[in-house]
């Protein structure tokens, strides 16, 4: 489960390798279901407003994706274990930036610049 390998992570008890295979992990899945979902997104779709269509599949996983991470950082008891979730978010949206992922980077970028984290 993801959320019990972000806690481990603000635990401290990975090791470098197993944070780096962890960041891989992530920065892929969120790759993968991205890339995949603009694919299908149609321009009349985005432009009209077809929220029921993979538009709103985009908002959706967007709107996920940042709620999830800020109940990522806002689950550890402390700020030091706070911080360590949140770097590793950034390393995470540092990864996706390469890959050219820009809709994944600026849901991660939401979630850490949102009121409660901030």
């Amino acid at each position: 489960d993801i959320s019990q390998e972000f806690h481990k992570l603000a635990k401290g008890s990975m090791s470098r390798k197993e944070k780096s295979q962890f960041i891989e992990r992530f920065t892929q899945s969120l790759y993968h279901f991205s890339n995949n979902t603009f694919k299908k997104a149609k321009a009349f779709d985005l432009y009209k407003e077809r929220f029921d269509s993979s538009a709103g599949l985009m908002i959706t996983y967007f709107n996920k994706v940042s709620n999830f991470l800020i109940d990522q950082i806002l689950a550890q008891e402390s700020p030091k274990k706070m911080a360590e979730v949140y770097s590793t978010i950034v390393e995470i949206a540092d990864e996706l930036e390469k890959r050219g992922d820009y809709h994944s980077v600026q849901a991660l970028l939401t979630a850490l610049n949102a009121s409660s984290i901030s």
